[in-house]
């Protein structure tokens, strides 16, 4: 995938995120990734210019930055307002994964850091009025922590 730039994008789900799905040498300059946990995908790390990293929790990642000064990377965080419910493996989002947004923006920059409120579905209990109030308070609450949101 090209970015917006043109440049060759490496999406990736899994990469770094536990030793298992972690198949990268640095000192070499072939290696194999999980796209998004299910397949092998080999790539080599002079051809790409970009990680993008899509997560739902990057406490799993967070602990291992050092990592990655080498590469230029982005995130792209889903953070939304639904219950445990819809999201049971998620830690509690105002206790744990507010703040980690926070604190990977501090720790990367917010320019690295895109919000996604996604994916949106109603139902009797997540209607139109649920998600404005929801997205609303996160926006408020994210403020100066990125400055893109996508829906």
């Amino acid at each position: 995938m090209s970015d917006i730039n043109g440049r060759l994008t490496e999406e990736v789900g899994l990469f770094w995120y536990q030793d298992w799905g972690r198949r990268l040498d640095p000192t070499q300059s072939r290696g194999w990734i999980l796209h998004f946990g299910l397949e092998r995908v080999g790539f080599c790390t002079k051809l790409r210019s970009d990680f993008v990293f899509w997560t739902k929790n990057p406490l799993p990642l967070m602990k291992r930055f050092d990592e990655l000064v080498e590469y230029p990377y982005y995130f792209q965080f889903t953070l939304t307002g639904y219950g445990k419910d819809i999201e049971p493996g998620l830690p509690d989002k105002k206790q744990v994964l507010l703040p980690a947004f926070k604190e990977l923006a501090a720790k990367t920059g917010r320019q690295r850091v895109i919000w996604r409120y996604d994916p949106i579905f109603f139902s009797s209990r997540y209607s139109m009025e649920y998600h404005l109030e929801c997205f609303e308070a996160l926006a408020a609450e994210l403020s100066g922590s990125t400055e893109r949101c996508v829906i």
